[in-house]
């Protein structure tokens, strides 16, 4: 009987990724590379790096010939490729270009030595056993060509505003490999199973089918060749490791934070590895972690307002002790696979937290599901502040560490404080917002359980502090205290900017920066969370919750600091994500007081 559950779990899992894809692709319109990223090489080759303009028009110049290889193209039917091309001479010369399908002539025109212009090249239907029947190659030759000189050496042919592809006609299917995509959505279907998350866990199952339809057939995603290793391995480790650290009972609580974990790394992944996925700031992470294997480890960073600050390094020594075993990954993927599993696992913790609470399972997987789901986690990730991130996925599990400590017997608190150390150490060395921010959120954490009313707590608070304090001195020792120079310098800067317009802040003076944290607060979480969130403020102090109550406290009173210091003064430290694991911790709260309303809750 087991066996046939978990069968027919796996099998819907599966079945919802199958019947995904093909409807979600059918329903597309074209296909665009429009240059806002370069396109895999694969696809278009022949064209130089993609440039952009100030006011965001992107393009690319051609060489002499350029060719556009689609694969798992259904050529059952007839498909149309658009360009947008200019020859763009100053000479007035009209260059031929000559397009053709598959090596065979479709037509020559002279294109106009200024202005851009739409040329379309059709891709004929191919009858099955006729050569490759899902492949077309669309090559376009431009003569003469021109060096247009002043520096620039390149050969250049056209310059291409994009290159649109869709079919004439018809729905075509999606010919791309999909068995990693259903080994997956059969994994989570067994994950369900196992929990017995009866229609919660289908639904969990069927959004992960859907979105990663909704992922793999945008854009150029059904016409490369899927790498699914690293993903499938990720999300595997994560699916390990979230059941590891919600080991106890069997609740259909833990199975819902198991399976959502799961599958937000699958669709994070997904995305992340998608030929459209723009570069963003994780080119730089790269070469600053090429540094780090060369032996070079202390080196600074600038923000977008000129100034230097150290640039810690705890991501990539992370990123080195795995390159042995992921020797295939180019350094950018294999940072941000290890930024998004870090963050998947330690959003785990949440539930850790706060599962410990008699009927409060809902508000351990609210707190887990608001984590994942809350706009500004993958908003930071996407953008590339990779370290900042990691380190924030740090400052999880400190909390979560720090309290266990104020919950636990002295016996295991002394194993927790060494522990705490060890995790704060290494989140202080993962970015300096991390090591501010955090040190102050742990300072008035272990203020306020020293104050407590109750006997014992005064002793755990002075451990805290103590703890907090030997992590800042591990930190700084190995590392933050080797650019002193860089802080004297940071500090005249700051003072000579504070209480006026600063360029570090974009110009916006101390009431511009107050009157812009409603629209930052709308557009970082959302109003639905911020109101779910305030909920869980009146619930947690109505009810009493300690040592949630004092966790929150710290958690958004250190926020609150930086807060202020970053309207007075052009400082940034990120402040609205290390706010971010506190807010989905209150709206878990929210969702737990919801659900002990007959009729409101799932019965997790």
């Amino acid at each position: 009987m087991r066996a046939a559950r978990y069968l027919a779990w796996a099998g819907f899992g599966a079945a919802a990724c199958w019947a995904a894809i093909p409807l979600v692709y059918r329903s597309r319109g074209p296909a665009t590379i429009d240059f806002a990223v370069d396109p895999p090489p694969q696809i278009l080759s022949g064209v130089y790096d993609a440039e952009r303009t100030r006011e965001g028009f992107t393009w690319v110049w051609s060489r002499g010939s350029f060719s556009l290889s689609l694969e798992h193209l259904d050529r059952s039917g007839p498909w149309r490729t658009t360009w947008r091309l200019a020859a763009q001479r100053a000479d007035g010369v009209t260059p031929e270009l000559v397009a053709a399908v598959d090596g065979v002539v479709a037509w020559r025109h002279t294109l106009s030595a200024t202005g851009f212009v739409e040329e379309q090249v059709d891709i004929p239907a191919r009858a099955a056993g006729s050569g490759r029947a899902d492949r077309a190659v669309v090559t376009m030759t431009i003569a003469p060509t021109f060096v247009p000189g002043g520096g620039d050496s390149r050969t250049l042919g056209a310059q291409i505003d994009y290159v649109q592809v869709e079919p004439i006609g018809f729905r075509p299917w999606f010919n791309a490999p999909t068995s990693a995509l259903l080994a997956i959505g059969a994994a989570l279907g067994l994950v369900a199973a196992h929990w017995r998350l009866g229609w919660l866990g289908a639904a969990i199952v069927a959004a992960a089918a859907l979105g990663a339809a909704l992922i793999t057939t945008k854009g150029l995603g059904p016409f490369v060749d899927p790498a699914p290793a690293p993903v499938l391995i990720s999300s595997a480790l994560v699916l390990l490791c979230a059941g590891i650290v919600v080991r106890g009972p069997l609740s259909r609580a833990a199975g819902v934070v198991v399976l959502l974990s799961a599958a937000v790394t699958w669709l994070k992944l997904a995305i992340l590895t998608h030929p459209d996925m723009p570069i963003g700031d994780a080119m730089f992470h790269a070469h600053r972690f090429q540094d780090v294997l060369a032996g070079r480890f202390y080196f600074t960073s600038v923000t977008p307002g000129d100034i230097q600050f150290p640039y810690a390094i705890a991501l990539y020594l992370t990123a080195a002790a795995i390159k042995p075993l992921a020797a295939a990954l180019d350094h950018m993927l294999l940072l941000r696979l290890v930024v998004v599993v870090t963050d998947s696992i330690a959003a785990v913790w949440l539930y850790r937290l706060l599962r410990d609470r008699p009927g409060d399972g809902l508000t351990a997987a609210g707190a887990v599901a608001a984590y994942h789901l809350l706009p500004l986690t993958f908003n930071v990730v996407t953008t590339g502040n990779l370290t900042n991130m990691f380190g924030q996925s740090l400052a999880i599990v400190v909390f979560a560490t720090a309290g266990a400590m104020v919950v636990n017997e002295h016996r295991r608190v002394r194993i927790a404080a060494i522990a705490f150390v060890l995790l704060a150490s290494v989140a202080f060395l993962s970015h300096t917002s991390t090591f501010a921010v955090l040190f102050v959120q742990l300072a008035i954490l272990g203020a306020l359980v020293a104050l407590w009313r109750r006997a014992g707590t005064r002793a755990i608070g002075l451990r805290l502090l103590v703890a907090a304090g030997a992590a800042a001195a591990i930190a700084t020792v190995l590392y933050y205290a080797h650019f002193m120079d860089v802080y004297q310098s940071i500090l005249a800067r700051v003072a000579s900017e504070t209480g006026g317009a600063a360029s570090t802040a974009g110009g916006r003076t101390p009431i511009q920066r107050l009157a812009a944290i409603p629209e930052q607060l709308g557009a970082y979480y959302g109003v639905i969370a911020l109101v779910l969130a305030a909920l869980g403020v009146v619930e947690l102090h109505a009810r009493r919750l300690e040592p949630l109550r004092s966790l929150a406290i710290a958690w958004l009173g250190g926020c609150a600091v930086f807060l202020t210091l970053g309207v007075i003064t052009p400082v940034d430290m990120r402040h609205y994500l290390a706010a971010l694991p506190a807010l989905a911790m209150l709206i878990g709260i929210a969702f737990g007081t919801l659900g002990r309303r007959p009729g409101w809750g799932p019965g997790v």
